[in-house]
């Protein structure tokens, strides 16, 4: 099973308040989540401190036994176990992850104004095609329908935004998205999906069976 998580951020003052006492938990990241804007600040200290909750709490390991690495396209790992696969986004308001003993990518977005050149410029010719045949007021929509796809895909290869958004294609036939890669054979499962009011959520994965329901934590919670 993949399992789904998010937390949501906090008000500014409250979330400052908090910082004279947090630990950082992740000894073994040179990137410290006190630098930069809070929100950026904030998402990024949540999104490590709900991967060491998950994989204390839901998966047994011991606090000090967690290290995480990550690969030359910034994709995490545990340093020491080779079947806990993870993988985290966040948009707006909201940090998501998704868990599973085989690799998964994960990707949110928040539903916004998109400039189209940028499918027209990097999506396959199937997709253009397809974006071009829908009428012109949802074609944003389903422009961010089928990026967050393709994001989770390739973050579930492993290869981010390394590897060129056009060199495959997400088809959308009969109410199912499916992948056509042909570098890739290994069968991929997908799941997109509203998220609260105007986000949108895509996991690729290996394994079969993606959760329906996200259990999502409180930012107090992590935090204290």
């Amino acid at each position: 099973m993949v399992r789904l998580f998010a937390v949501k951020i906090i008000e500014r003052n409250e979330f400052e308040r908090y910082m004279p006492f947090i630990r950082d938990t992740v000894e073994n990241n040179n990137n410290s989540p006190l630098i930069g804007h809070y929100t950026i600040k904030q998402r990024s200290l949540l999104g490590k401190m709900m991967t060491h909750k998950i994989l204390s709490s839901e998966f047994g390991i011991s606090p000090d036994a967690i290290k995480i690495i990550t690969n030359e396209h910034n994709k995490p790992a545990l340093e020491s176990q080779s079947n806990i696969h993870f993988n985290l986004s966040h948009s707006g308001d909201w940090v998501i992850a998704a868990f599973s003993s085989k690799p998964v990518g994960i990707d949110i977005e928040k539903i916004k104004p998109v400039n189209l050149q940028i499918a027209w410029r990097f999506f396959s010719e199937n997709e253009v095609e397809f974006l071009k045949s829908l009428p012109e007021d949802i074609r944003e929509h389903w422009f961010l329908k089928l990026w967050t796809i393709k994001e989770s895909y390739l973050k579930a290869l492993g290869t981010g935004l390394s590897r060129p958004m056009r060199s495959f294609s997400v088809n959308y036939r009969n109410g199912d998205f499916q992948i056509i890669d042909t570098e890739n054979p290994t069968e991929v499962y997908l799941k997109h999906q509203n998220f609260k009011i105007n986000y949108l959520l895509s996991v690729a994965a290996f394994k079969n069976e993606i959760a329906d329901e996200i259990t999502i934590y409180e930012a107090q919670d992590l935090l204290e």
